[in-house]
């Protein structure tokens, strides 16, 4: 198979992703059986279960030092309405996930009405260097596996215009990051760099809306 992965489970993946309404997970009957003790699973269909509530996190020990650090950044974004760039660094199972879990649900609790937005890039593959922003953007626009070309442009397009000031060049330039065909997109007839650089004009409009 050229080394590509293939078996029963990726075959049943796309099934199980087209079936699960929004805000669940659906998983096969093993995952299942294997996991009952950390998290509870309501009803069943077509030998897949549905969960839509969260197993309990163990205690957050051994990290006041980094999670203090993180909070400190967060209070100066607040006091002073600019963005910060932090970077988490750390080993394999060093904890890093859990560091920013933990920073996470703190800051929703000290500003409920905030938005968090998350992006994540895979592990391997081509063509991903857009990935964790097509993430974060399919989220923040509600966009869903199952959607058309279609329904994703105009829930793309509903996002941008309640945040942007140039909507249409806004939308453009987003659908190309998050891999959303638009019929006449004008960057489809551009040049790579022309590309890049709309890309990156577009972002902050949008960021900076949400």
């Amino acid at each position: 198979h050229d080394g590509d992965p293939d078996g029963e489970v990726l075959a049943r993946a796309p099934a199980l992703l087209a079936d699960a309404p929004d805000r669940t997970v659906l998983v096969d009957e093993l995952t299942a059986r294997l996991t009952q003790h950390a998290v509870d699973y309501e009803g069943s269909h077509a030998r897949t279960f549905r969960t839509s509530r969260r197993a309990p996190r163990t205690s957050f020990v051994g990290r006041d030092h980094e999670l203090s650090l993180l909070e400190a950044v967060h209070r100066t974004v607040l006091e002073d309405s600019r963005p910060r760039l932090v970077v988490v660094v750390g080993d394999a199972g060093a904890g890093k996930s859990r560091l920013v879990d933990e920073f996470l649900r703190r800051a929703r609790e000290s500003v409920p009405e905030a938005g968090v937005h998350i992006g994540r890039c895979l592990a391997y593959g081509d063509g991903l260097t857009y990935w964790p922003l097509r993430e974060l953007l399919w989220t923040a626009a509600g966009i869903l596996l199952q959607d058309s070309a279609a329904q994703a442009g105009e829930k793309l397009r509903r996002l941008v215009e309640r945040v942007s000031a140039e909507p249409e060049r806004t939308v453009s330039a987003l659908a190309v990051t998050a891999g959303i065909n638009l019929p006449g997109n004008p960057l489809d007839r551009m040049e790579p760099e022309s590309v890049a650089a709309e890309v990156a004009l577009a972002w902050p409009r949008l960021a900076t809306g949400l």
